[in-house]
């Protein structure tokens, strides 16, 4: 569950970026949530930017606030800072810059002071005037400024009337001219310009009081900030209850967050309200843009030029000067704008068109389309007939199908046509063709150096410039060539005669092209390739040939009769009866004692046996039923589907309505698929609402509903949960229970018969008890505990007082800022403890370290 404030952010920026794109970049109805009219952002703890140019004030914050720069022109002042490697700040006073460094410690610091001309480098600072190695450079000359060798510094100069007092780590003391401060180290801090115009007062790390000029900042961390600025121009504040209220107004602007709830920004031309993520609307103080939404179902958004509405998942529409849309979803669909308009009712109808007529578009799927386009113009009745013409210049070229019989292409070049599987004809820039199967075809080149010539596929002549091919099929070829070495001749009467002759060959064949057989099992004659037929003397086996046009073939009880390339005939009467009939390429049919199938291809296909039987009349219907009833099926494309098992019976409206019941109880039911979904199965039962946002099941052992991303709720035998992000936070089972408010505001955990533990803004407060004893108590971890458990002893009131025991013996105890420390630690493997005490952290008082490094234990 740790993931759930980083999904709770991600959604929220998500809306917030989807609502400001929401609107016309050039109006100002932009939502105000961090970035504004003029430039400034308040991603706030991620970025901050704010600009003021009538003064020439610029100011960023990166991470709260790793990176940070400001700028001043009017005043002459500029900050920058990349924590932790570098910090730097000038102004008409000083020129301040620190390296490797948050403010204190610093690795190095240097400093020039205009005022004084004193220029100072201090090296490993911890504390104003408290480094390893400081000096300082005026008109006087180099001299040293102080060390860390000692803890009490005092320093008093009558000319500047200024003094230090410092008594390391604990106080420090400053005055001059211009301010006095006082620290009490780490606790407390309080500070003040003798003018009157500044203070401070810090009581670290809780609170913060700042006072400069007429601004005045309260901070008790990391819960409040409060920010107040009054002068003759603007008035201003602004309130931070972290992290849930922030709320910022001046003499122009009111911002108001409850987050991530509540957003109410206000401005003289602008105001607007958002209770995220249900509702936001906003509008301009003339009242001619503006915006309402209420997610995700309602949206209304208007400005001087366009108007949005919307009511997901079913309308939207859209309108400006050049435009009209309105959307029915998923069905209806209407645009119009100057150059166009269009209708379409899916999935059944379309129509569209410009002004000018010459683009247009008609479809009533999935029968008929036509489409224009400029100078192309598309006819289509699916899946019979194409129609297509491009005009190009003044060659119109246009296509012609009627699927699958007639096809025609022609324009200026080409002109082609084929009625399948008869008629051929091809024209283009190169050559003519005619062919009528099985007839005759005929065809040339333009240049008359090709040509071709055939009747009845058994007359054939070729020419290709030097080459003449003639063909009386299949009884004669000739071919004459002209090579490189002299003329070829070759001829052949099939399958009787073969010559061949060139310059150096002649060669010469007979052979038999009459082929009559006869044996005590069958006898047949054949003139090839026209004519064979043949039979048994019982007359049971038998074949009649006409090739390639007729094929009748006997074998027992099996008939089988072809007229290629269009009839298919086979019939048994043997002990498995059946009857096989095809008229290619659209009839198809088989039926014997148990099965019966049609096919009038594509359109309608009936099959029908002992099991099963259905109808289709394709693409439109499609029904079927088993023989004994129990299952069934009827389809109307693409709108209604019906289907029933043995187990269950299923329901489709597309896309309104599905429903699946079983016979046992369970089923499942859906409207508009993510609008609403309810499911049963035995003893569970599952609801979805604009899924999935909102969810309920229900188990026998098992409770849950969600919300998302606001509520979520869950409860089995085993356990509890809850979860109101990002206010509450609960789970609980047999052996612990986990309560968070807040998120890490205040937590309390318990282990049953074990522990349990609370704490207070992120572990600031925290206790924690144990059974059957012990206990853990901190506050700011170190600076005060008190702990008693398991192996350990441990009780601090830093920096004052530390000390800590463990049940084998080591020991540790460090008093008054660690200037006294002593501990003892048990060394490996053995029963020795090496011991040891000291003072300013590096002046060893006692030890046994020299017996236990004689003792070879060390």
């Amino acid at each position: 569950m740790d993931k759930i404030p980083k999904i709770l952010f991600l959604l929220l920026s998500t809306f917030i970026i989807l609502t400001a794109k929401a609107q016309n970049d050039s109006s100002d109805m932009k939502l105000d949530i961090g970035w504004t009219r003029d430039k400034n952002m308040n991603l706030w703890p991620i970025v901050k930017y704010k600009k003021d140019t009538s003064i020439g004030f610029v100011k960023t914050d990166i991470l709260f606030s790793i990176y940070s720069y400001s700028r001043n022109r009017e005043l002459k002042e500029k900050y920058s800072h990349f924590y932790p490697l570098w910090r730097k700040k000038s102004n008409m006073d000083e020129n301040d810059f620190r390296l490797f460094s948050i403010f204190y410690p610093s690795v190095y610091h240097q400093n020039y002071d205009y005022t004084t001309g004193i220029k100072s480098f201090n090296f490993l600072e911890i504390a104003p005037g408290i480094s390893v190695l400081g000096f300082s450079k005026s008109a006087d000359g180099l001299f040293i400024d102080h060390n860390l060798l000692f803890l009490l510094w005092f320093n008093k100069d009558e000319a500047k009337k200024s003094s230090y007092l410092i008594f390391f780590p604990v106080y420090w003391s400053f005055k001059n001219p211009q301010k006095n401060t006082n620290t009490f180290f780490p606790l407390w801090s309080t500070g003040n310009s003798n003018s009157g115009k500044s203070k401070y007062t810090a009581i670290s790390p809780i609170f913060w009081h700042f006072e400069k000029n007429n601004k005045i900042t309260n901070i008790l961390f990391p819960i409040f900030w409060n920010y107040r600025s009054k002068d003759s121009v603007n008035n201003s504040k602004s309130n931070i209850l972290f992290p849930i209220w922030f709320s910022s107004s001046n003499n122009y602007r009111q911002k108001r967050v409850l987050f991530p709830l509540v957003w109410q920004f206000k401005k003289p031309e602008y105001k607007s309200y958002t209770f995220l993520p249900l509702y936001s609307s906003g509008k301009d103080s003339a009242g001619l843009k503006k915006f309402l939404m209420v997610t995700p179902l309602y949206w209304n958004i208007k400005n001087d030029k366009e108007r949005t509405k919307a009511f997901l998942p079913i309308w939207i529409s859209f309108t400006n000067d050049y435009k009209k849309n309105r959307y029915l979803l998923p069905f209806v669909f209407f645009q119009k704008n100057k150059g166009y308009r269009s209708l379409t009712i899916f999935p059944l109808f379309s129509y569209g068109t410009d002004s000018t007529k010459t683009r247009k578009l008609f479809a009533v799927t999935p029968i008929f389309w036509h489409f224009k386009e400029n100078e192309k113009t598309v006819n289509t009745i699916f899946p019979i007939f194409w129609d297509t013409k491009i005009q190009l210049g003044d060659n119109l070229k246009h296509k012609t199908v009627l699927f699958p019989i007639f096809f025609r292409f022609h324009d200026n070049f080409i002109n082609n046509l084929t009625i399948f599987p008869i008629l051929y004809k091809f024209k283009n820039q190169e050559y003519h063709s005619f062919t009528l199967l099985p007839l005759l075809s005929y065809g040339r080149s333009i240049d008359s150096t090709r040509n071709h010539f055939s009747i009845a596929a058994i007359y054939w002549q070729f020419k290709q410039r030097d080459d003449t091919f003639h063909i009386l099929f299949p009884i004669w070829w000739n071919r004459d060539q002209i090579k490189w070495d002299g003329k070829h001749y070759s001829n052949v009467i099939f399958p009787i005669f073969w010559s061949f002759k060139n310059p150096e060959h002649i060669n010469k064949v007979i052979f038999p092209i009459v082929w009559k057989m006869r044996n005590p099992y069958y006898k047949s004659f054949t003139f090839v390739p026209l004519f064979s037929y043949g039979h048994s003397p019982q007359r049971d086996q038998k074949h009649i040939i006409v090739s390639p046009v007729f094929w009748h073939l006997k074998n027992g009880y099996v008939n089988t009769t072809t007229i290629f390339p269009i009839v298919w005939h086979t019939k048994s009467i043997g002990e498995v009866p059946f009857k096989r009939n095809i008229v290619f390429p659209f009839w198809w049919s088989h039926s014997d004692s148990l099965n019966n199938y049609r096919i009038l291809f594509p359109l309608v296909w009936s099959f029908k046996n002992e099991d099963y039987a259905s109808k289709t009349l394709f693409p439109l219907f499609s029904a079927g039923k088993s023989m004994d009833g129990f299952r069934k099926y009827r389809i109307v494309t693409p709108l209604f589907w019906s289907f029933t098992s043995n187990e269950s019976n299923k329901t489709v409206l597309f896309p309104f309505f599905d429903s699946k019941t079983y016979f046992n109880g369970n089923k499942n039911f859906g409207i508009l698929y993510f609008l609403f979904r309810f499911k049963k199965e035995d003893d569970r039962k599952q609801a979805d609402f604009l899924w999935p946002i909102c969810q309920s099941k229900s188990e026998s052992d098992l409770k849950y509903f969600r919300l998302a991303p606001i509520f979520w709720y869950k409860k089995s035998l085993e356990s509890k949960f809850i979860s109101v992000q990002p206010f509450y936070y609960q789970i609980k089972n047999s052996d612990f229970a986990d309560y968070q408010i807040l998120w890490q505001l205040f937590v309390f955990k318990k282990t049953y018969g074990k522990q349990k533990s609370w704490n207070f803004i992120w572990k600031t407060i925290y206790y924690e008890k144990y059974q059957p004893k012990g206990h853990e108590f901190r506050f700011l971890y170190l600076l005060f505990a008190d702990v008693k458990k398991d192996n350990l002893v441990e009780k601090s009131f830093f920096p004052f007082y530390y000390f800590s025991k463990e049940s084998n013996g080591n020991r540790s105890l460090s008093l008054f800022f660690y200037f006294y420390n002593s501990f003892r630690r048990q060394l490996p493997n053995t029963t020795e403890f090496y011991k040891e005490e000291k003072i300013f952290w590096f002046i060893r008082l006692r030890s046994n370290y020299k017996r236990l490094k004689a003792e070879g234990k060390l």
